[in-house]
């Protein structure tokens, strides 16, 4: 599949609450991404998830970190069904190291913490809150150190508190709980 006559879609790596996340090739500049296409079935059922994912974008692409993911692009196909692309980052998420390894040596911790906490704090100094932030969504290239390798995805619960960092976009009102209760303050 070609979406948006430049992603050649190849691999399905993930699917999130939003979304299904799929490795791409660029058909012209031959570059690799990640493609993130909103839910099929969520499509039209609410209004506000559209606006979610733009909002998701526009965030992202904001922050501009070595510790986040690059957003590169974002469309919407056929009017209906948002996409964004991003950086496509080989490696592993913190989640399955912790599967795999059990326990991270308290120095190996700090650093990979350190690293997350750089990405969340670039973050913040532009008034958006990740309000989602798991295992799943910390993603490390093994090959190369912690404050290179590591990288915070999925903003796609994000709250943009500064009216100033997007002009006269008006942040989506959320009622209710939102994120992973497991890691969710109390």
């Amino acid at each position: 599949t070609v979406l948006d006559e430049r992603y050649q879609l190849e691999k399905r790596l993930g699917q999130g609450g939003m979304g299904i996340v799929f490795k791409a090739r660029h058909v012209f500049l031959k570059t690799h991404h990640a493609v993130k296409v909103i839910l099929p079935d969520l499509v039209g059922t609410d209004p506000t998830l559209t606006t979610r994912f733009r909002q998701e974008a526009m965030a992202a692409a904001a922050i501009r970190h070595p510790n986040t993911i690059s957003v590169t692009d974002y469309g919407i196909i056929s009017g209906t069904t948002p996409f964004l692309v991003m950086e496509f980052v080989e490696g592993r998420s913190l989640h399955d190291l912790l599967t795999t390894e059990k326990r991270i040596a308290p120095a190996r911790a700090v650093e990979l913490m350190l690293a997350v906490c750089a990405g969340v704090s670039a973050a913040h100094r532009l008034g958006i809150v990740h309000r989602d932030l798991k295992p799943l969504n910390i993603l490390i290239k093994p090959e190369l150190p912690p404050h290179e390798g590591v990288k915070v995805l999925d903003f796609g619960l994000a709250k943009i508190k500064s009216g100033e960092l997007l002009g006269s976009f008006v942040a989506v009102q959320t009622q209710g709980m939102m994120g992973s209760p497991f890691y969710m303050a109390p």
